[in-house]
C-alpha cells in the first residue's frame, strides 16, 4: 500500500514515521522543496518520554509528479493551509480516500469542492506531537485514532 502524508509538521511527521515503521510505502508531501530535501536526507526522528528515540528514512517531495499510484492520502496541514495543500496535491487526491487529520471545520468540504472525485474521510486522533525542528518530533500524547 502506498500512502501520502501531506504536511511535514508534527502530526504529519509522526504519522508518516509510524506508517513507515509499520512497513507501508509512505511519501511525505511538502509545499517547500528545500524542507522536503532536508527530510529526504535526514529522515524523521521521534522522541518521547516513554520510549527510546527512533528514526526512519522518508521519501519527501514537493513535486506531485514524483509520487505515483497512491492508495490513500492523509491530510495533516493546519486548517488555514488546507486550500493551498489541496491545490498543490489535487492530482494525487483524485479518486482516492483523503483522510483529514486536522483541527477545525470545513476541511473535508474544501476537499470535496476542489477535488469532487476524492473520497473524503474525517478522522480524530488522541496522538499529540511537537515539532522540535525539521524532521525531529516529540511524541507527547498517546491515544486512539478513529
Amino acid at each position: 500500500m502506498r500512502l501520502v502524508v501531506i504536511g511535514p509538521g508534527a502530526i504529519g511527521c509522526l504519522f508518516a514515521a509510524r506508517f513507515i515503521r509499520a512497513g507501508y510505502d509512505t511519501w511525505l508531501f511538502d509545499k517547500e522543496p528545500a524542507r522536503a530535501g532536508v527530510l529526504s536526507r535526514q529522515g524523521i526522528t521521534v522522541e518521547s518520554a516513554v520510549q527510546a528515540a527512533w528514526s526512519v528514512p522518508v521519501k519527501a517531495t514537493s513535486d506531485p509528479h514524483a509520487i505515483t499510484g497512491p492508495d490513500f492520502i492523509c491530510l495533516c496541514v493546519k486548517s488555514h493551509d488546507t486550500d493551498s495543500a489541496i491545490e498543490n496535491a489535487a492530482e494525487l487526491m483524485a479518486g482516492k480516500p483523503v483522510v483529514s487529520l486536522q483541527n477545525g471545520i470545513g476541511n473535508l468540504d474544501a476537499v470535496m469542492w476542489r477535488v469532487p472525485d476524492a473520497l473524503p474521510v474525517c478522522a480524530a486522533t488522541g496522538q499529540g506531537a511537537i515539532a522540535e525542528s525539521v524532521g525531529k518530533i516529540r511524541h507527547a500524547g498517546f491515544g486512539d485514532t478513529r
